[in-house]
């Protein structure tokens, strides 16, 4: 048996009111790490960093 390392991403939107891009990456990031830190196992997946960036949305 070999051993492997992994990388993986995961990707996604989420839509949010804020008064500008940096409010609206701050609270995306909040509510990210806070959802995530309650899931025990996602510790053991290694997890390194969460990134993104925001731009308004024009309709």
């Amino acid at each position: 048996m070999s051993e492997y390392s992994v990388t993986w991403v995961i990707d996604g939107v989420l839509k949010i009111d804020a008064e500008n891009e940096g409010e609206a990456e701050k609270l995306a990031n909040e509510k990210i790490v806070e959802v995530l830190g309650k899931i025990e196992d996602f510790k053991a997946l290694g997890p390194q960093a969460i990134r993104g960036s925001a731009e308004p949305i024009t309709s």
